[in-house]
């Protein structure tokens, strides 16, 4: 079988260079609109330490990390350092990892898969971010969300904190919607119905991902210590 050979990029290709710095050049970004619960931070720890880096992050012109806030802090901590890449928008960074067991990269895959849900949305940051953009007449649908979602966002966040939401979380596409009717053939034996006020129900949400359970009823069960 002929060995495959690897193509000289094209004379007219961009090849971009590449530069060792520290990573305290870089700064967080202060509208970041994620919160990382302490137990994401672990995670991410334990995933640098146990594979190494392998996702990059993104950096713009003032050296604010726009993706990776997370694991920009986690490797200042363990004292990793940056290879900055400056790539045309036609190229796409790939992070090549040859020194991984078949195990390691299973393992790695799961793992990044894992992690953003160890993370929470802070909606009222994340609010006052996409309405500044639809006001600039950025297109929302680039950044995952359309114009009735904004909506729907800014209508759940509106009036104080004595104003009632419901325990439907609309980020959470695989929660339980909880035991409904009891039938003789059913183990539920019951419906337990609770009105959370938005900062009660924002410090919910971080306690699921906490423990890394999506359901609430589930949640509620391993909180409660009603398992079994």
């Amino acid at each position: 079988m002929p060995r495959s050979k690897t193509q000289s990029p094209p004379a007219n290709a961009s090849v971009p260079t590449a530069r060792v710095v520290p990573l305290t050049e870089f700064k967080l970004d202060q509208a970041n609109t994620r919160k990382r619960t302490d137990r994401g931070k672990a995670t991410i720890r334990a995933s640098l330490d146990q594979f190494g880096a392998a996702r990059s992050v993104v950096a713009d012109r003032d050296n604010v990390i726009r993706a990776g806030n997370g694991t920009l802090e986690q490797a200042i901590e363990a004292g990793m350092e940056a290879l900055v890449v400056e790539p045309s928008p036609n190229q796409l960074v790939v992070v090549r990892r040859p020194d991984w067991t078949p195990t390691q990269a299973i393992a790695y895959g799961v793992a990044d898969n894992r992690i953003p849900k160890l993370a929470v949305d802070d909606d009222e940051a994340l609010a006052s971010v996409l309405e500044g953009l639809q006001e600039e007449g950025f297109d929302l649908e680039a950044v995952g969300y359309e114009d009735p979602e904004l909506d729907a966002l800014l209508a759940g966040l509106g009036g104080d904190d004595d104003d009632s939401d419901t325990d439907d979380d609309p980020d959470d596409g695989d929660s339980d919607p909880g035991p409904g009717p009891t039938s003789p053939s059913s183990d539920k034996l019951g419906v337990v119905a609770i009105t959370l006020t938005r900062s009660q129900y924002q410090r919910w949400k971080a306690r699921k991902a906490e423990i890394g359970i999506n359901s609430d009823t589930a949640a509620f069960v391993k909180i409660a210590g009603l398992e079994g």
